[in-house]
């Protein structure tokens, strides 16, 4: 196994002292969900923590204990609530059934971790959150590269992590 001495792309951000390669991260993670989608795997935990930087400053995904194989329902996953779907129940997770839009989206919030050094809505309460995800309000990634793309991973505008990529090109 190897070791990744910069560890996650949030503790990475205070090591590299050149500017964060925000595009060229974007884009090795859509690559990773594309290849980790094509494999029947969902990840349902993506979040900066679990994704690591390399020496070379090209980022891996990790920690894969609590996805889902090829439409395994999982129990053992509990992502925070600015990387999940609003139709997310906290509740009745041990039942939810994961899909590739859960990746898409929490990639989203992803992108905007890494860019902004929070998470989405930080400011405000879970409950909170949720009332403005299920009301379609997000985050203003607006003057972004790539906020437009951002955007559309929140709104479900993406049907696979191909298209996310294809975008992000």
């Amino acid at each position: 196994m190897e070791y990744y001495q910069l560890g996650c792309i949030d503790q990475a951000r205070h090591i590299i002292e050149s500017k964060i390669p925000y595009l060229k991260w974007a884009k090795q993670i859509a690559e990773g969900l594309v290849f980790i989608h094509s494999k029947g795997v969902i990840h349902c935990n993506l979040r900066s923590p679990n994704i690591l930087v390399t020496d070379t400053l090209d980022v891996v995904l990790a920690d894969f204990a609590s996805s889902s194989m090829d439409g395994a329902r999982v129990s053992n996953v509990y992502n925070k609530t600015r990387y999940r779907l609003p139709s997310f129940d906290e509740y009745k997770y041990e039942s939810y059934q994961y899909t590739i839009q859960d990746d898409i989206f929490a990639f989203g919030s992803v992108i905007y971790s890494l860019v902004t050094a929070e998470d989405p809505y930080q400011e405000r309460t879970d409950e909170e959150v949720i009332k403005l995800y299920t009301a379609g309000t997000f985050p203003d990634t607006s003057g972004w590269p790539i906020g437009a793309v951002t955007t559309k991973r929140w709104r479900g505008e993406y049907s696979d992590a191909a298209e996310v990529l294809e975008d992000i090109r």
